[in-house]
């Protein structure tokens, strides 16, 4: 599956929570070591989701990526702007269930699934322009205009437009908690590997707006 910088996949929030596979909220998978901390700080970190080839497909094969965000809200904010190390962390993993037992990183929202959307155009219409749901692929749609600039830096590295997350309207009878972005948006840049058009999961960059 490869990525259309006019199409994308929306990724949409299910009402029935999963194990494996993509996934947001409750407890992160088992495969993440508890006394992982945030690269810059070196703080605790909380859980925010996993995506498996359920959605990413061949992007990441046969394991999940999990993202992971820095509890230190000063440390938080800095992610508005491409660093390195970051607080927003990207780990790959193999397939692996949620933690049984709660621990000090879980989210604060409500343990449910992922599914992908069908293939739709990434620009919706005049009116409300293009598309800034969570979604795969297309164009980053930025709700400030700083993003523009960020991205223009780690373009030069290399690094494309992989997906957008935003923390997505929970069912009424799930609680969505305390989104840690205050609903921004998270941008998530890759590299791509040119003999396969492949996105190198383990090599990201990301950075948020509010």
């Amino acid at each position: 599956m490869h990525l259309s910088p006019t199409h994308h996949h929306k990724i949409l929030l299910s009402n029935k929570n999963v194990q494996t596979g993509s996934r947001i909220g409750g407890t992160p998978p088992e495969a993440i070591a508890e006394n992982t901390v945030c690269p810059e700080c070196k703080r605790k970190i909380q859980y925010v989701l996993t995506l498996g080839n359920d959605i990413l497909g061949e992007h990441i094969g046969n394991n999940e990526l999990s993202f992971f965000v820095c509890k230190d809200f000063d440390c938080r904010w800095d992610g508005q702007a491409v660093i390195h190390p970051s607080p927003l962390i990207f780990i790959v993993h193999p397939v692996s269930p949620r933690k049984k037992d709660p621990t000090d990183m879980d989210s604060p929202c409500d343990a449910l699934g992922f599914y992908r959307g069908e293939l739709e155009p990434d620009f919706v219409d005049e009116e409300s322009g293009y598309c800034d749901d969570s979604k795969l692929g297309g164009k980053p749609t930025y709700i400030q205009s700083r993003g523009e600039e960020e991205v223009e830096e780690i373009q030069k590295e290399g690094y494309e437009f992989f997906f957008q997350y935003s923390q997505p309207v929970f069912p009424d009878e799930f609680s969505g908690g305390t989104d840690p972005f205050g609903f921004g948006v998270v941008y998530v840049f890759a590299k791509k590997d040119a003999a396969t058009g492949l996105m190198d999961c383990n090599n990201i960059r990301a950075f948020w707006l509010k």
